[in-house]
């Protein structure tokens, strides 16, 4: 035996004993074919084709080339194109050719195919032979033609049968994968009882079953004579909804046929329908679905790989798993019958318990329609009672429409309407068809909340698609519409009820504020906010009627101040006071119902306004001010509304004429405590008067980056510092020479004493607590508490500062007058002990600044 033979033989030897082979594991096995038949018969490329039998094609599913040479153009072979080739492997015989481009079995593969590899010599050796050929195994060499002996042919004859071999191993690996499979996916559905998760399941399973890209799931329609797509799984675009016709694409032509279908070359076959037109798939695999005869549904999966092709073992599964899946799926829906009355007796109960028991009708009617959406497993609803609205899934607008269009249909609609299709619906509500089409709505089942005879409102479910409604689901939405409007007089007595507790609740809580202490300019807004809460409106301005008869717009809220001030001068304009100074409520509920020359049209244009509530507050027969609320939609007050309101009013009168006499003592009381300070102060002879201290007080209070209001607190504090001395004699206000201990009482009895002569007035309790503390110091050795450091308030220990000074540089009877810089020693003397550091620094500050000269 030759070296070559035993060569051959080894690798025989080698190859028959692979495990991948044996495995039938088939994508690691020819490689490893192919790189030995390379290397033994020392040829450039081996390439196995595998033949599919329905569209009569080889591709090639693995390639060993030694040039490493890639191929332009796709590996596949149309056994029509090479009809000479496809016919010499049908005899299950290798062909051995030495010169590729002369033989005629060869020359039009060479001139194609093999041409852009140089090939010129070929062993092609079919895998299976017949109707039952595999594929072919192609030994292929470059260069010069090569004389290929009986050796190398039996070698590669050899080779294919184990490469057949392997396939076989393949296949029945495949199959007993798939079995077991087959026998795990039916448990899995069988046991199933949700029908969404049921098909979601069918089309996951069969997909994974015959190792598919992805796939679908139609439920057949015989009525309509149409599939349609329930499931759509790793595709693309959702394909769910999809209808095609008997006969159209694939899964339709089944379903018209009762017959599998197995496409290997999906794009380019005819019969596709127009949707799928554009989907880049390679090959299709559908099977119906049968039970008891008949076609509920057909699955369809798909590869999208150019050499992925479904064996006919993926067909024999599919159909096997088809037809437990249609058992499945019966079982199912039975299951789902069962299942859906219950569902439907659940949900009646809830809504009858929610009847009696919610006295809300808005919230009645959103539960209403919410149980029976999800008995009847839809999702679009609208409802409507009175002036309420609900929809679900559908924008507001569209229920808007909806809601309008059923209102304005004559009396006729007094019993539930189902409307299997708008195109050709027909009954009371066929009127309002053309509504339907522009939202996307196909069917409904619509029925009324009668109340005494007379159409309350309404509920309607709708679905997208057109289908034929139930008599179960017809009677379902009957009772509970019935249920709903038995609900509805006691709903909209005990509504009445609750609105009347709660609107002496917010009248009681507004009240409670207004009977406070209030400045006049506080009262008002306390007054215009309680409007806004019992008037159930944002925009009310209040106008003050003085006594010389003029208006002035005193408060106002989501209105302008050019609007307000235009309401004055067009009152004015007009002919008598229309709308202030009247003593009774002026209500419009619409502006169309007053005259077109009044001024309260006026008035209700310029702001584009619908409805106006005039409310007068009367004090003692004489109207002080008026209350006005705008609307922008008409509005009508309830009974209950103006005695709330007139109530509101009548108290708000008296807190506005309170408050108003209250400031009038408040400001006579202060320009008293006034009078008196500067009376203190001219008392004791000082030049340095209360004025200029504030004036340093306040500097120093911004030098320190105070707010507003505190600045404002220091000035008035400065200005009435003294006006405890009132309860100090004379002789002891100018004694030059030391203090007894009754006196220095008198002395500390001074800040206190300021301080309860401003606690009267309510806007300077901060200023009165300023008065009490600017005696003490900031090591607590002051008076009258004996505060240190922070804990006196700062405007305190600002005024002491600004007084030490003052009292140093003013001339009085028992001193003479001591200059700044003495003055400045003195302070910075005393800065830690007596004053706060800080503040001294500030003084100083301001002191040296020439835009604030002490």
């Amino acid at each position: 035996m030759s070296s070559r033979n035993q060569t051959q033989n080894s690798t025989l030897v080698k190859l028959a004993t692979l495990p991948e082979a044996i495995e039938g594991k088939l994508d690691d096995a020819l490689p490893a074919f192919c790189k030995a038949i390379t290397e033994t018969l020392d040829v450039d490329r081996v390439t196995i084709w595998r033949y599919f039998t329905q569209s009569r094609q080889l591709r090639c599913i693995t390639v060993f080339d030694r040039t490493m040479k890639k191929p332009d153009t796709v590996d596949f072979l149309d056994t029509h194109q090479y009809a000479n080739y496809f016919s010499a492997l049908k005899t299950g015989k290798p062909i051995a050719v030495s010169d590729v481009t002369q033989d005629p079995r060869t020359a039009e593969v060479a001139a194609d195919y093999w041409k852009p590899y140089k090939i010129s010599s070929v062993i092609a050796s079919p895998i299976g032979k017949g109707e039952k050929l595999l594929g072919v195994l192609c030994c292929e060499a470059t260069g010069s033609p090569r004389q290929w002996n009986d050796d190398d042919l039996y070698f590669v004859k050899q080779i294919t049968q184990l490469v057949t071999q392997a396939f076989h191993n393949d296949t029945a690996r495949l199959r007993a994968e798939q079995y077991i499979s087959l026998q795990s996916i039916m448990m899995d559905i069988a046991a199933e009882r949700d029908l969404p998760v049921l098909l979601k399941t069918i089309v996951e399973k069969a997909t994974h079953l015959c190792n598919a890209t992805g796939g679908l799931v139609y439920l057949n329609d015989p009525d309509q004579k149409v599939v349609r797509c329930a499931v759509s799984y790793q595709t693309p675009r959702n394909y769910i909804g999809v209808a095609l016709k008997y006969g159209e694409g694939a899964a339709g032509k089944v379903a018209k046929s009762g017959e599998p279908l197995m496409l290997d070359n999906y794009h380019n076959w005819p019969g596709r329908a127009d949707i799928y037109k554009e989907e880049q798939v390679a090959a299709v695999l559908s099977t119906p679905m049968l039970w008891k005869g008949k076609i509920t549904g057909v699955i369809q999966v798909f590869h999208r790989q150019e050499n992925k092709r479904f064996e006919e073992f993926d067909l024999e599964s599919l159909r096997e798993f088809a037809r437990q899946a249609a058992v499945a799926l019966e079982n199912t829906r039975l299951y789902d019958e069962t299942h859906h009355r219950a569902i439907h007796e659940e949900a009646l109960h809830q809504i009858i318990s929610a009847a009696y028991t919610i006295t809300d009708t808005e919230e009645l009617l959103k539960i209403t329609l919410d149980h029976t959406l999800k008995a009847l497993d839809l999702e679009i609803g609208v409802g409507a009672l009175a002036d309420h609205l609900v929809v679900r899934n559908l924008t507001a607008k569209a229920g808007g429409v909806i809601a309008k269009a059923v209102q304005e249909t004559d009396e006729g609609f007094t019993q539930p309407q189902a409307i299997n299709d708008w195109q050709n619906a027909s009954g009371p509500l066929a009127i309002i068809a053309p509504q339907m089409k522009p939202i996307g709505i196909r069917a409904s089942l619509a029925a009324p909340i009668m109340v005494n005879e007379k159409r309350f409102g309404f509920i309607c479910l709708s679905d997208r698609q057109a289908r034929e409604w139930a008599i179960e689901e017809y009677n379902l939405v009957d009772t509970v519409c019935s249920q709903l409007s038995a609900a509805i007089e006691r709903a909209i007595a005990f509504q009445e009820i609750q609105d009347q507790s709660d609107a002496m609740n917010r009248l009681n809580s507004v009240s409670d504020n207004l009977n406070r202490v209030h400045s006049f300019n506080d009262i008002l807004g306390v007054i215009g906010e309680g409007v806004t809460i019992l008037s159930d409106t944002p925009r009310v301005a209040i106008f003050l009627l003085l006594s010389d008869k003029n208006i002035v717009p005193s408060w106002y809220k989501g209105v302008t101040r050019t609007y307000v001030e235009q309401v004055v001068a067009r009152e004015k304009e007009s002919s008598g006071y229309q709308l202030f100074g009247n003593p009774t409520p002026v209500l419009i509920p619409e502006k169309a119902r007053s005259p077109r020359e009044s001024a309260l049209n006026k008035i209700l244009d310029t702001e584009m306004f619908r409805s106006i509530g005039v409310w007068p507050l009367v004090y003692e027969g004489r109207v002080i001010a008026t209350v006005v609320c705008y609307y922008n939609n008409p509005h009508i007050w309830t009974r209950s509304e103006k005695d709330i309101m007139q109530a509101f009013t009548r108290q708000a009168a008296v807190a506005l004429e309170n408050a108003w006499l209250y400031g009038q003592l408040e400001e006579h009381y202060l320009q008293t405590a006034l009078a008196l300070a500067n009376a203190m102060d001219a008392r004791d002879g000082a030049t340095v008067d209360n004025e200029r201290m504030a004036q340093w007080a306040e500097a120093t209070a911004q030098e320190l980056r105070l707010s507003t209001q505190d600045m404002v607190s220091i000035h008035w504090a400065a200005l009435m510092h003294d006006v405890g001395k009132s309860v100090a004699p004379d002789h002891l206000v100018k004694k030059a020479g030391p203090l007894t201990d009754e006196e220095w009482n008198i002395i500390r009895r001074i800040p206190v004493e300021g301080q309860k002569i401003i606690l009267p007035v309510a806007r300077l309790h901060s200023v009165a607590t300023l008065i009490r503390h600017f005696r003490e110091k900031y090591d607590g050795s002051g008076y009258p508490d004996g505060l240190k450091g922070d804990q006196i308030p700062m405007g305190a220990r600002i005024l002491a500062v600004a007084d030490a000074y003052g009292a140093i540089i003013d001339r009085r009877a028992y001193k003479p007058p001591r200059t700044h810089k003495e003055a400045v020693q003195e302070l910075k003397r005393c800065a830690g002990k007596q004053f706060d550091p800080q503040v001294v620094e500030a003084f100083l500050r301001v002191a040296e600044d020439a835009a604030h000269p002490l």
